[in-house]
């Protein structure tokens, strides 16, 4: 039965190229350092709180602002643009992987059937109002020793 049916035949070559990750290109270094220098001066400036021009602090805390936000957008869009693509590879891989899990667990039931025909011949056979079922593959021989148990039990083979 199974010889009959067509096997569909894999056409493609699975051919997974994993890229290397380079370090992503920016200038964070530059602005690092500038926030480091700006970190000191206002750590400095809180403990000597006398000249501290306040107009000055809040256009420059309205700037560093700015940059944090500037900052935070390009970092999340970064991880973004990165994540969306492996989530697709990943969602499609795991679809996959599913139907072969499937299909590995119908092909050892008929393995598994296989070789129970093999050891009993009788294995699997149900006799239920003169009728019989094979409920898995069997050899030819093993099919003609059950047809003849059940001619000795004057069950009838449906065709």
């Amino acid at each position: 039965m199974l010889n009959e049916l067509e096997r569909p035949s894999l056409k493609v070559t699975l051919d997974l190229d994993i890229p290397k990750m380079e370090p992503l290109k920016h200038d964070l270094d530059k602005v690092e350092t500038f926030v480091k220098e700006l970190d000191t001066f206002y750590r400095d400036a809180i403990e000597k709180t006398e000249n501290i021009d306040i107009k000055v602090v809040k256009s420059e805390r309205t700037k560093v602002r700015k940059v944090l936000k500037t900052i935070e957008d390009n970092r999340k869009a970064m991880v973004k643009a990165y994540k969306e693509p492996i989530k697709d590879f990943e969602d499609t891989s795991k679809r996959i992987e599913k139907i072969l899990k499937g299909t590995d667990g119908m092909m050892k039931e008929l393995v598994d059937a296989d070789k129970l025909a093999k050891e009993d011949p009788f294995a699997g056979l149900s006799v239920n109002e003169n009728l019989y079922t094979l409920t898995f593959r069997t050899t030819e021989e093993n099919y003609n020793k059950i047809k003849a148990y059940m001619k000795e039990l004057g069950i009838k083979e449906e065709k």
